[in-house]
């Protein structure tokens, strides 16, 4: 196979033992605002992959890519817009499945395999159903994994969300075209068929720059915050109920690379509020007794009038010129009016946790490249190159790279690593032409 790639001056110190068209960010760790405790991480990954270099086999094997076909250029790639991608592994382990002959051909003649340049066979792209139900196996079995990427021991589960929550993200940069920006969609019915919100708000992304390289400082992490919607309202079932699926991928011409990550909505709980409140309550108030001013009565003689006075009748008969005072006294009925006053009540209502993650701050940064005035070895030019054929004048632009002595020790690893994947196929290919 013969490249036509313009690579850069900047090329050459992390190509490693990888192509320059495979994949290079997975997902390791992703916690959601309902529960930082619980860490999760993009579908596909192993937690035992080797994360100590660049090369495109073991380290990139469980790293996501959204194509039909693992590896390939801006030239051949075929973007799915659904579903959760394929890795190297997810791929091979269908191949061994279904292709027993094919597999057995290939690994007796000890060939390379020839699959991630192929279209991804059915079932060769990572397993949603088979992922989410063992993350939620092993969150209920209270499992921890260590990451052999950032060094951490983290409590393994599906990622808990709340409405207008936010999730992060560490991703693992491999090498130079796992940067970002990233964006973000989710899929409500937890099946990533179809996209509830794309263009979810990304607070913090990992650099890079249009085409998704951040050249310098891999392999390293970087960390992506995600705000999910007000309205969130996940409705998957699997063996967890509740589910999202939050996809985030990067912008790379030989990509897009990014994952998958499960999310379970928390439900609201019940929760008694004390609360003092201005409420309007009737108030029965007694009336004022109203007593009218004394009034003569002039009567005749020997006119009888009829006094009843504390309950009691009394008969008075006047007699010529007597004077009668009569003072009415009227009770008025008690009235009710309304009034505000304060008053303690306790109401229910649902609420959700209202823990959130603690802000992440500036995202991380590569460190500024030092100067630097050494040329690679054919020795080191070849293990950047790692096995594949360039054009005349790529190989004499690198050739004339300048390079670090961070970067001069990291192919001077790689090519004591030899990969011999590389030699096998190539020799593979060139099997392959002459039959």
């Amino acid at each position: 196979m013969h490249l036509s790639i313009p690579l850069t001056p900047l090329a050459i110190a992390l190509l490693g033992v990888s192509e320059l068209v495979s994949a290079h960010v997975v997902f390791v760790k992703a916690v959601g605002s309902g529960d930082e405790k619980i860490a999760g991480y993009g579908l596909g990954y192993d937690a035992s992959n080797k994360r100590d270099s660049g090369g495109f086999f073991p380290w990139q094997k469980d790293v996501t890519v959204f194509d039909h076909k693992v590896v390939h250029n801006k030239w051949n790639k075929k973007y799915i817009h659904t579903g959760c991608g394929v890795t190297t592994d997810s791929l091979v382990t269908q191949v061994q499945r279904v292709d027993q002959a094919g597999w057995m051909h290939v690994a007796n003649k000890k060939k390379a395999w020839p699959w991630p340049w192929q279209d991804t066979i059915a079932g060769g792209f990572n397993d949603i159903k088979w992922g989410i139900d063992h993350m939620a196996w092993l969150e209920w079995g209270k499992k921890t994994r260590f990451d052999n990427a950032i060094k951490q021991t983290l409590n393994s589960g599906i990622p808990k969300v709340v409405p207008g929550g936010k999730v992060k993200i560490t991703a693992w940069q491999v090498n130079q075209d796992g940067g970002g920006p990233f964006k973000c969609m989710i899929d409500y019915n937890g099946n990533a068929n179809q996209w509830t919100t794309e263009g979810l708000p990304v607070t913090t992304s990992c650099q890079g720059n249009a085409d998704s390289i951040r050249p310098w400082g891999a392999p390293a992490p970087c960390e992506i915050e995600v705000t999910l919607p007000a309205n969130l309202n996940c409705v998957g079932k699997y063996t967890a109920q509740r589910i999202c699926i939050l996809r985030c991928q990067n912008q790379a011409h030989n990509g897009p690379f990014g994952g998958c990550i499960p999310l379970q909505q928390l439900e609201p709980t019940p929760q008694k509020v004390v609360q003092t409140k201005k409420v309007q309550v009737p108030v029965v108030k007694p009336a004022e007794t109203v007593v009218l001013p004394p009034k003569v009565v002039t009567v005749t003689k020997d006119n009888i009038i009829t006094i009843i006075q504390g309950g009691h009748t009394r008969v008075s008969v006047p007699t010529k010129n007597n004077i009668v005072t009569l003072t009415q006294v009227i009770e008025r009925p008690p009235k009710t009016v309304v009034e505000v006053q304060e008053k303690t009540v306790v109401i229910e209502k649902q609420v959700y946790p209202t823990k959130v993650l603690t802000d992440i701050g500036k995202p991380i940064k590569p460190s500024p490249r030092p100067p630097t005035n050494r040329k690679p070895t054919e020795a080191e030019l070849k293990a950047g190159l790692g096995g594949e054929e360039y054009d005349d004048s790529v190989i004499e632009e690198l050739r004339n790279v300048y390079i670090t002595d961070e970067e001069k020790q990291k192919l001077g690893k790689q090519a004591s690593q030899k990969s011999s994947y590389y030699k096998r196929k190539l020799r593979f290919r060139r099997n392959a032409d002459e039959e």
